[in-house]
């Protein structure tokens, strides 16, 4: 198995063009995690009022069982 130099010895010109995509690629990833936290953030808030949601209604069940 043979490893390819990243940078090439020849010229440089094909670093010049790499920096730039790397620069895009980190970028996007950025957006892509920042896209995630809020999904995340709204999956949280959803489950945190369903979860509510049930303490509630058991409480309440339980208050009509109980009294």
């Amino acid at each position: 198995m043979r490893r390819t130099p990243l940078i090439p010895s020849g010229n440089g010109s094909s670093t010049t063009s790499f920096a730039p995509s790397v620069i895009s690629l980190s970028l996007s990833l950025s957006l892509h995690v920042q896209y995630i936290y809020m999904y995340m953030n709204i999956y949280n808030v959803c489950v945190g009022v369903c979860f509510l949601g049930l303490i509630l209604m058991v409480l309440k069940i339980l208050k009509d069982v109980c009294g």
